[in-house]
């Protein structure tokens, strides 16, 4: 923990998906900005660890979709479960089509 005092004149309390999200625009349109993060690292779980499609067709809006799809990834194409009622689930990612070719 660090005994740096920082000014700024706006904090975003969390480094999830929509805090990193809104410290990246925040800055990008010129406001200091420090996104606050408790967590060391990313090495649990959270609900922003999938990109969807139509999430990358925003980064593409951002300028950030080259440098996204450059990170080492794993494509899911269909998800396979259990229900309770031990009947499987098998639905499949292929209809939903984006603009961006490494989503398909």
């Amino acid at each position: 923990m660090s005994n740096e005092t920082i000014s700024t004149t706006c904090a975003v309390a969390g480094g999830g998906p929509a805090g990193l999200m809104l410290g990246f625009l925040l800055a990008r349109a010129g406001v200091p900005v420090v996104v606050l993060e408790k967590h060391a690292d990313f090495l649990r779980d959270f609900r922003g660890d999938t990109i969807h499609p139509s999430t990358l067709e925003l980064m593409a809006e951002l300028g950030l979709d080259e440098a996204v799809l450059r990170l080492r990834t794993r494509r899911c194409r269909a998800l396979v479960g259990r229900s309770v009622a031990r009947r499987s689930c098998s639905p499949s990612f292929r209809a939903f089509r984006s603009g961006i070719p490494s989503s398909h």
